[in-house]
């Protein structure tokens, strides 16, 4: 669903309220919210996974710029580094305490750690040639803030709203229910209906995740 067409129907469900031009403005500036409480949350839902990135080190170089959208890093792993002699092309590189991590490589080397502080992932050994890795996060989804119905509104789809909006569009009307149109029913509906949708999410994201794991498995 494209972002306007959740307003729209929230706004219909409660109460046919599509044209309260005011609501609409609210809708917008609360659907950004929500979508980034969400995100913010422990639970990263499979369709924030980034795909495959490709960085290459510098020599003397230890940190690696993490994407202005960086969330969090993957549980099964988020850095791998290229090694043409390896029996694997690529090894995983080890995450690690940053103090743990300097303390056990303080020389220049092939990097075998790294650990993420601030806006980097610092790397250990410090690279001592450019190596090639390839890394995978969890980022945020764009927002749109442009009034309902203006520019990219009717058309606006992000992972979200394309693989779990039904879970943006309760919470959004939770939020609208409780604080905007101060209907307690309505605002208890849309909270179980966001239970729900928060449930079958993370269905399908552990699914996906065992999955994974089970092809992994299968290719060593």
């Amino acid at each position: 669903m494209t972002r306007d067409e959740i307003i729209s129907t929230i706004l219909s469900r409660l109460g046919q309220r599509q044209t309260d031009t005011a609501l609409q403005e609210a809708a917008v500036k609360e659907l950004a919210t929500v979508q980034r409480k969400l995100e913010d949350d422990k639970f990263k839902p499979w369709f924030l996974l980034s795909e495959m990135l490709t960085t290459t080190t510098a020599v003397g170089e230890p940190r690696i710029t993490l994407p202005d959208t960086f969330l969090a890093e993957c549980d099964e792993g988020s850095f791998w580094r290229y090694d043409a002699a390896a029996s694997t092309t690529y090894t995983e590189l080890r995450k690690m305490e940053q103090d743990t991590m300097l303390q056990r490589y303080p020389t220049a080397g092939i990097p075998l750690a790294y650990a993420v502080v601030g806006g980097y992932a610092h790397l250990a050994p410090v690279p001592d040639a450019a190596y090639t890795l390839k890394s995978q996060f969890y980022l945020r989804q764009a927002v749109l803030t442009t009034a309902y119905g203006v520019g990219d509104g009717p058309t606006f789809e992000n992972n979200w709203m394309l693989h779990a909006s039904a879970w943006l569009m309760a919470e959004l009307g939770e939020v609208l229910a409780k604080y905007y149109v101060r209907d307690t029913e309505a605002a208890a509906l849309f909270h179980g209906d966001a239970q729900l949708a928060r449930s079958t999410c993370y269905t399908d994201t552990v699914a996906r995740q065992e999955a994974n794991a089970l092809r992994s498995m299968g290719d060593d």
